[in-house]
């Protein structure tokens, strides 16, 4: 993604870097807690006048560094009146369970209230959207909740499982010894 998001810069084709830059933005929200992808997708969202892009980036950023402030100019930059997307901003696991959307968004939001609650429903609903939007890294982590769940649950078969289908997508994203910890 992120050979994509240069060669995009290098062209001058700010859609596809806005794109690559969301993909890498949710790996930070997922896993890697850096805010670098978040603040570039800002930029170009600016520099795009995409105001729902705008909103996503800032979430991100609450998402990771807990600001409420970046959460506050993320609700300021939504299109107004756009009820939808300030429901899904309300991170909860119900409004997770109750939507019937399938957006980038909602499998964002099951995924963190699910990781919260540790909800083993809005884990699974977060699992199947990345897959629809092949959020490899998100799907992994996913997993792993799943296993670490099920490990609490006292459920060691099912956590094995989930455990090794996470280790197996982060090899095949190129982190095996990631992968092996998850495994461990």
């Amino acid at each position: 993604m992120r050979n994509i998001a240069n060669q995009a810069y290098q062209n001058n084709d700010l859609p596809l870097m806005a794109k690559a830059l969301w993909k890498l933005c949710q790996r930070g929200v997922a896993s890697t807690g850096v805010t670098d992808d978040c603040a570039a997708l800002l930029d170009v969202a600016i520099i795009q006048g995409d105001e729902l892009a705008q909103a996503r980036a800032h979430l991100a950023q609450y998402f990771i560094t807990g600001n409420r402030d970046d959460y506050a100019r993320a609700m300021a930059a939504l299109p107004a009146n756009d009820t939808f997307y300030r429901t899904i901003f309300d991170i909860n696991v119900e409004n997770c369970l109750n939507s019937t959307q399938t957006t980038e968004w909602l499998a964002l939001q099951c995924y963190l209230s699910g990781k919260a609650a540790l909800n083993e429903s809005a884990l699974q609903k977060a699992l199947v959207l990345f897959e629809q939007f092949d959020a490899r890294h998100n799907m992994a982590d996913s997993y792993y909740l799943l296993a670490k769940l099920k490990h609490q649950q006292g459920q060691p078969n099912a956590a094995a499982d989930y455990a090794s289908r996470a280790a197996l997508l982060l090899s095949q994203l190129g982190e095996a010894p990631r992968g092996e910890q998850v495994r461990a």
